[in-house]
C-alpha cells in the first residue's frame, strides 16, 4: 500500500503570493506511487487556503489526525491524491463537492451509482429533499429552496435521516469564490473558482486579496484606458479636483476587460500638477458614483504621473526600503495610461491608503490623518487636519497626543510618550526619510505623511510623496518634525535613533536590497523611450544615482556613529558631540539646548536661531526698501493680516526682484519655512492682486511651475515658498497655518 500526500503551506489572509509544496511519500512494499490524473496534479500545485470537511469512517487513526468531521484548518492544506487512497478512506457514494454561500447552491458528486431518494440537503436546521439518481462521476447542482447559507456561519449538510453523510465547512468565503473539494470528490474543502457542474478549479489570485496580482515593480506593464465624455473632460479642465464620471478598462496579456464605471479627478500640487493637456495625475474611485463598485478588489486607485522623478525609479526604491524597515507602505506597479485612446504615458499605480489598505496593515483604525504643508502635532492641529478615514473622535485622541508632546520633558521625551507612540515604527519611518534624502517629508519639513491611530490611541507615521528622493544630503540629526526634534533632545531616544540609522546602513548595503531591482532597467526603458508628454531619462542612470547616494549616506552614518560613540570626541564636555553638537567649542550649543533670544545663535542646533520657548515671535529687520517683521508662529491668512495691520503695517508685497531675494534669504536664515505674503485672488477668482489693489505681474517674483492651480477650489491666498528661488509664489488655502512677513514703511 502506498499513500501520496502533498502538503501545501499557505495562508491567503496574510497575502502570501506563492505556494510552497512539499511532496512526502510514505509507503511499504515497492514504495512507488500510483499514477494519477495529470490535470489534478497540476492544479494541486496552486496556492490555496484550505479547510477540511471530510466524513471519516473506519480509517487509520494516524491518517485521520486533525481531520474530524466538520473540523476546519485555515492555515495549511493537506490534499490527498485520490488514486492512492481509494482503498484507504472509504467515502459515501455521493459527496458535497462545491458550494456557494453567496448564491446558495450546492454541487453534489457521485463517487458511485447512487439513488438520491431519501437523502436531504440542509444548513443544519432546515432541510430539502433530494430525488433522482446519479451515475458514478456525475455532478448535480442543487439550488437551495426556502433557505440559504449564511457565509461564515453555515455550511451545507448532506444527510440520510439522522445520519450525516457529508458537510461543508462554515468558514468565510470571499465574494466571487466558492468552497470546493480539491481534487474533486476526495480532497479537502478549499477556496475555489465557481465551477457549477464541472471539475473544480483553484483561484489564480489570492481570494482574500485579489488586487495583489496587480502590484509588483517587475510585473507586466498593464494598460489602463480611461474614457471621458466631453462634459467630464471640460469639467476637469475647469475644476480639476472635482470628481467626474468616466469609464475604466484594464489590459494585460493582450486581453482588455470590459469598461466599468469610475469616478476620477486630477491629482498633484506644487510641481507635480498637470492638466489634461499635459501628463495629468489621476485619482480613481469605483464606488463614489456606483455604491459597491470595485475592480479586482480595489475600490480606489492612485495613478502618479512621476513628472518629478525624471528616471521613474525613485518611488520603487524608496517604498521598498520603508517596507524592509518594518514601516507599512503602499504596493505599486508600473502602468501605461491612455485617455480617450490617446497615450498619456508611463504611470505609477500606487496603492491607495484606503480602508482596505489599513485593514491589511493594522488590527484596528481609530483615525488616519493626512499631514501636509507644515502641519504637525501641535495642540489644536488635530481639529484642522484632513481626516482620511476613521471616526471624528480620533481628533480628540490626536490632540491628547499633541498635548503630551507639548508637556514632555526634554530628558525623558521618549518614555513620556511611550503610551501613545509606537517608537519602533516611528523611528524607522523618520530615519528612513532622513536617510534617503526625503526633504519634503515629515521629518525635514512636516509634509507628505499620514498619521495612523489604532483603537488604543497608539500613533504610527506613514510615508508618502517619495518621488523627490535620493538627492538631498539632509542633516542626520536635524529636522522640523516635532517627534524628531523631541527625540534629538532625549539622550535615550537619540541613541535609539542612531541604532535605527545603523540598521538602515546595513540594509542598503545588503545583497538582498542591492539586487532587488535587477532587471528593472530592461523592464522599464522601452516604456520610458515612448513617453509622449513628459521627457524621461535612462532608468540605469536613475538606479545608479540612487545606489551611489545610498552608499554615501551609509558611509555618513558609519562615520557619524564612530564619532558620537567615541568618548574623546566631546571636546567641550557638554555631553554632546559630532552630529548632536554644532559647535564643539561652546558647551552651551548642542541639540536640546535652550535657545537664547536675540543673539543670532542657534544654540539648539535646529537651524533656526532665537526660537526658544521664551523668545519673541517676531524679529524686526530693516532692508533696502522697507522694515520687515518675520514672525514664526503659524496663523491663518486673515489673522496674519490683522496682526500686521495692528502693528501699523501689512503683509509684505514686492516692488522689485531684489526685494524678493532679500526676503527669501532672511526667511531661510531665520528658519521660517514658507510664509504668508500680501497676494490674493479673493475679490475675483483667477485675478491675483496685492493687498493694496495692484495687479500681480510675473516680472517680479512669480508662481512656481503648475501654480496657481486653486486646488480643490479653495486656494485664494499667496504663500512664499522658502525653496522657490526666483519664482517662489504658490496659492494655498487661506485657512492654512503659516508664519508671516509683515512690511512697514521705512519712515515708521
Amino acid at each position: 500500500m502506498v499513500a501520496s500526500q502533498v502538503t501545501a503551506e499557505h495562508n491567503w489572509k496574510r497575502g502570501w503570493p506563492w505556494l510552497l509544496v512539499t511532496a512526502i511519500w510514505v509507503g511499504c512494499g515497492e514504495g512507488r506511487p500510483k499514477e494519477t490524473d495529470g490535470d489534478a496534479d497540476d492544479q494541486a500545485e496552486t496556492d490555496v487556503d484550505a479547510v477540511s470537511g471530510d466524513v471519516q469512517e473506519d480509517s487509520d487513526d494516524s491518517a485521520d489526525e486533525g481531520l474530524e468531521t466538520g473540523e476546519t484548518n485555515d492555515a495549511d492544506l493537506e490534499a490527498v491524491d485520490s488514486a492512492d487512497i481509494d482503498d484507504v478512506r472509504p467515502r459515501p457514494a455521493v459527496v458535497i463537492n462545491e458550494f456557494d454561500c453567496h448564491e446558495d447552491w450546492v454541487e453534489l458528486l457521485a463517487t458511485g451509482t447512487v439513488d438520491l431518494a431519501g437523502l436531504e440537503l440542509g444548513d443544519g436546521e432546515r432541510r430539502m429533499a433530494l430525488s433522482g439518481t446519479l451515475a458514478a462521476g456525475e455532478f448535480r447542482v442543487v439550488k437551495l429552496d426556502g433557505f440559504g447559507l449564511a457565509c461564515g456561519r453555515e455550511g451545507p449538510v448532506l444527510s440520510d435521516g439522522d445520519e450525516t453523510l457529508d458537510l461543508g465547512p462554515p468558514d468565510e468565503v470571499p465574494a466571487g469564490f466558492t468552497r470546493g473539494r480539491f481534487p474533486d470528490g476526495v480532497g479537502e474543502f478549499v477556496i475555489t473558482e465557481p465551477t457549477e457542474g464541472v471539475t473544480n478549479r483553484l483561484p489564480e489570485v489570492d481570494p482574500f486579496d485579489p488586487a495583489a496580482a496587480m502590484f509588483g515593480a517587475m510585473r507586466e506593464v498593464a494598460t489602463i484606458d480611461l474614457e471621458l465624455d466631453p462634459s467630464s473632460f471640460d469639467s476637469l479642465n475647469y475644476a480639476p479636483y472635482t470628481w467626474v464620471p468616466g469609464r475604466f478598462a484594464w489590459t494585460e496579456d493582450g486581453t482588455r476587460t470590459e469598461f466599468v464605471p469610475v469616478a476620477l479627478r486630477l491629482k498633484g500640487r506644487i510641481g507635480s500638477f498637470r492638466d489634461l493637456y499635459g501628463k495629468s495625475g489621476f485619482k480613481l474611485d469605483f464606488g463614489r458614483f456606483h455604491p459597491g463598485g470595485e475592480f479586482r478588489g480595489l475600490e480606489t486607485m492612485t495613478l502618479n504621473n512621476m513628472v518629478q522623478d525624471y528616471h521613474r525609479v525613485n518611488e520603487v526604491r524608496a517604498y521598498d526600503l520603508f517596507r524592509r524597515m518594518g514601516v507599512p507602505a503602499p504596493r505599486l506597479s508600473y502602468v501605461w495610461v491612455r485617455v480617450n485612446g490617446e497615450d498619456f504615458g508611463l504611470y505609477l499605480n500606487l496603492e491607495s491608503l484606503d480602508h482596505l489598505w489599513r485593514s491589511r496593515h493594522f488590527e484596528s483604525t481609530l483615525g488616519m490623518f493626512e499631514g501636509q504643508y507644515g502641519e504637525d502635532l501641535f495642540v489644536g492641529t488635530a481639529f484642522r487636519m484632513d481626516l482620511d478615514g476613521g471616526d471624528e473622535s480620533a481628533r480628540l485622541a490626536l490632540d491628547e497626543i499633541a498635548q503630551a508632546i507639548a508637556n514632555a520633558p526634554a530628558d525623558g521625551f521618549m518614555a513620556h510618550l511611550a503610551p501613545w507612540v509606537d517608537w519602533d515604527e516611528v523611528l524607522a519611518m523618520m530615519a528612513t526619510e532622513v536617510f534617503i534624502g526625503h526633504w519634503d517629508g515629515y521629518s525635514p519639513t512636516r509634509n507628505n505623511y499620514f498619521v495612523h491611530l489604532d483603537d488604543d490611541g497608539v500613533l504610527r507615521l506613514i510615508p508618502w510623496g517619495l518621488d523627490q528622493t535620493f538627492g538631498a544630503d539632509i542633516d542626520l540629526y536635524g529636522g522640523a518634525g516635532l517627534l524628531l526634534e523631541g527625540c534629538m533632545r532625549d539622550p535615550v531616544c537619540r541613541f535609539r535613533w542612531e541604532d535605527t540609522l545603523s540598521e538602515l546602513a546595513d540594509v542598503v548595503k545588503s545583497e538582498a536590497y542591492r539586487t532587488s531591482t535587477d532587471g528593472l532597467v530592461e523592464h522599464l526603458q522601452p516604456w520610458l523611450d515612448r513617453e509622449p508628454r513628459e521627457d524621461a531619462g535612462e532608468a540605469r542612470i536613475g538606479l545608479d544615482s540612487a545606489s551611489e547616494f545610498l552608499d554615501f549616506r551609509a558611509n555618513r552614518v558609519i562615520e557619524a556613529l564612530a564619532c558620537t560613540r567615541d568618548p574623546l570626541s566631546d571636546r567641550d564636555g557638554d555631553g554632546y558631540k559630532c552630529g548632536t553638537d554644532c559647535n564643539e567649542e561652546d558647551p552651551s550649543v548642542h541639540v536640546g539646548a535652550d535657545d537664547l533670544c536675540n543673539d543670532g545663535i542657534d544654540q539648539d542646533c535646529n537651524g533656526r536661531p532665537d526660537d526658544g520657548r521664551d523668545c519673541p515671535d517676531c524679529f524686526r529687520e530693516t532692508g533696502i526698501a522697507s522694515t520687515y517683521e518675520y514672525c514664526r508662529t503659524a496663523r491663518t491668512f486673515e489673522t496674519a493680516r490683522a496682526e500686521c495691520q495692528g502693528r501699523g503695517g501689512d503683509l509684505v508685497q514686492f516692488e522689485s526682484q531684489s526685494e524678493v531675494l532679500e526676503i527669501l534669504a532672511a526667511m531661510n536664515r531665520l528658519g521660517l519655512g514658507d510664509t504668508w505674503i500680501g497676494l490674493t485672488d479673493l475679490e475675483e477668482e483667477g485675478v491675483w492682486r496685492w493687498l493694496d489693489g495692484t495687479l500681480y505681474t510675473p516680472d517680479i517674483g512669480g508662481f512656481l511651475d503648475g501654480e496657481p492651480n486653486d486646488w480643490l477650489g479653495a486656494e485664494d491666498c499667496g504663500q512664499m515658498v522658502s525653496w522657490g528661488g526666483d519664482r517662489p509664489w504658490n496659492d494655498i488655502d487661506c485657512l492654512a497655518y503659516l508664519p508671516m512677513v509683515c512690511e512697514f514703511p521705512l519712515a515708521r
